[in-house]
């Protein structure tokens, strides 16, 4: 549950996602987070099925839950790759 004030951010990782860009992403908000001694940003993972996703070079990595039509969140950004059409063709993701 989000705190008053905290901008929630659903992080979508999709297959072969790159973990830079994940770092990209996460890394300033922490540092945000930390500098202000305060919850400024949630973010959660989340896959198409809820399942870990592989990233660019193989490693699987597990997320936090799967894409739910309920869950409200104030950004959601895409984490993809090396092949980000191929990513955009997932009907699960779309119809999010």
């Amino acid at each position: 549950m989000a705190k008053e004030g905290e901008c929630r951010i659903a992080i979508i990782l999709v297959p072969g996602f790159s973990h830079l860009g994940l770092a990209l992403v996460t890394e300033p908000l922490f540092v945000a987070n930390w500098l202000a001694r305060v919850s400024l940003f949630r973010w959660t993972t989340l896959s198409a099925d809820g399942l870990a996703v592989p990233t660019s070079s193989g490693i699987s990595l597990p997320v936090d839950q799967p894409l739910l039509p309920a869950t409200p969140f104030d950004i959601a950004l895409v984490v993809s790759s090396f092949d980000p059409r191929r990513a955009a063709l997932d009907q699960r993701l779309l119809h999010w």
